[in-house]
């Protein structure tokens, strides 16, 4: 945990990476005792470990060249979500290669 927070704090200070940064995630998080009171459906189409809101903030801290694009019913690891957003989350990180690397 104090290797997570000291991460954490980093982020918050800037990371200045110089390089093109792709953060994806979901379009919505349960956590702490939020997770408790969802179906298991609804369990199946939002990050259940992290925060997509602070994710969202966080993400200019990053670097200058940051896209940040979040897919809708997405899980914490976006390739193992179920499709349909599976397909977008690939769908993005492909385009977005594509983009970047010409």
């Amino acid at each position: 945990m104090a290797a997570v927070r000291r991460a954490h704090r980093d982020v918050h200070h800037g990371l200045g990476i110089e390089v093109p940064v792709l953060l994806c995630c979901s379009t919505d998080s349960a956590t702490g005792a939020a997770r408790e009171e969802l179906t298991p459906e609804e369990a199946l189409r939002q990050d259940l470990v992290l925060d997509v809101r602070q994710m969202v903030a966080r993400a200019p801290y990053l670097g200058r060249d940051v896209t940040v694009r979040q897919v809708p019913g997405g899980v914490h690891d976006l390739a193992l979500s179920p499709e349909p957003a599976r397909g977008e989350y690939l769908s993005v990180l492909t385009g977005w290669l594509a983009a970047r690397l010409g």
